[in-house]
């Protein structure tokens, strides 16, 4: 759905407003992540500069699918695997979308059918979010950094 029918449907309403928050954040890039907060910065740093915090793996832009379903850091791997692990005992069938699906939308696009699959989602989101702010970003401005 588009943002206007997702923000009205009666299941991202009946989310706690914590969730709709942290959706909201996310779908709109208002999210903590580097990719988001970076282009603010105005400092003329090319995205691929814009390292994961967590793995700190310069191949690793820290970007929304990089953070939910990529990284490789230990914290998020454990606030991934409880959250997908919740939400195949919610809606087992998940375990046959979720490798076809890594990409934010197309996942919340399926969650947004399924009011308890998005509410696990946004709980998610939350603890990654919370989790950016106990690791701060890095800043990178030049070559020598990177190195």
């Amino acid at each position: 759905p588009s943002l206007a029918k997702l923000f009205a449907s009666h299941v991202f309403l009946t989310l706690a407003k914590l969730q709709r928050k942290c959706l909201t954040r996310l779908l709109v890039c208002e999210h903590p992540f580097a990719a988001h907060r970076r282009r603010f910065l105005h400092d003329g740093t090319p995205p691929d500069w814009w390292i994961c915090r967590f793995c700190r793996d310069v191949r690793c832009v820290e970007d929304e699918g990089h953070v939910l379903f990529e990284c490789v850091n230990d914290g998020l791997i454990k606030a991934r695997t409880r959250a997908f692990r919740d939400m195949l005992t919610i809606h087992p069938p998940l375990e046959y979308v979720l490798p076809k699906r890594t990409d934010v939308w197309n996942l919340v696009r399926f969650f947004a059918r399924h009011p308890r699959l998005l509410a696990r989602f946004a709980d998610f989101v939350h603890t990654t979010f919370k989790m950016c702010d106990e690791v701060p970003m890095i800043i990178i401005t030049s070559q020598n950094d990177l190195a």
